[in-house]
């Protein structure tokens, strides 16, 4: 398994990389300490990443390949209602590990937008997170969407192609995607 996470890592590391150009743009455009993504397939695989070193390490080392409910709510909330954005602030819920980490690890306070993929029928999360401190920027989230979803398509393009080039053997189950339609 070690030599999976490094392998995910490494990948994830490439793609930071490659996209590192347009997160330094909406980080200094609306004060983000963090960027994450996800990419849900449709048979319950996922795989993310984010530009904060410890989250990867935390959420590959804990969370790989661990169904994670948050996920599952968003995501049966953006296909139902089709509600796209989602924030997260004030205190994680105790009974929720996965957000506890993001709040102990100082990732907090998030807009969390999601967008269908229609390449490959896939959901893709874009995580913009600030610190826990950091309240104010729920604000500056409400007053800059128009610059988030120009910002956010310029990201969806880059990785699409990024994940085209690639084969799909990093993507891991994190949803149990029954539960979702089950419900729908």
């Amino acid at each position: 398994m070690k030599a999976r996470i490094r392998e995910i890592k490494n990948f994830s590391k490439g793609i930071v990389n490659l996209i590192a150009p347009s997160i330094a743009i909406g980080k200094k455009q609306l004060g983000i300490s963090t960027f994450g993504y996800r990419r849900f397939l449709m048979d319950g695989r996922s795989f993310g990443f984010s530009d904060n070193d410890l989250w990867n390490q935390l959420c590959l080392e804990h969370f790989t390949g661990v169904n994670i409910l948050e996920y599952e709510i968003d995501l049966k909330r953006f296909i139902i209602s089709e509600e796209p954005y989602f924030m997260r602030k004030g205190l994680p819920p105790s009974d929720s590990r996965f957000l506890k980490a993001l709040h102990e690890t100082n990732i907090w306070n998030s807009l969390c937008l999601y967008r269908k993929n229609a390449n490959d029928l896939s959901i893709e999360a874009f995580f913009l997170g600030a610190t826990r401190d950091d309240v104010n920027i729920t604000k500056i989230y409400i007053d800059r969407l128009d610059f988030i979803h120009n910002w956010v398509a310029l990201i969806q393009m880059q990785l699409s192609r990024y994940f085209i080039e690639k084969k799909k053997n990093y993507f891991l189950k994190t949803i149990n995607y029954q539960n979702i339609l089950k419900k729908l």
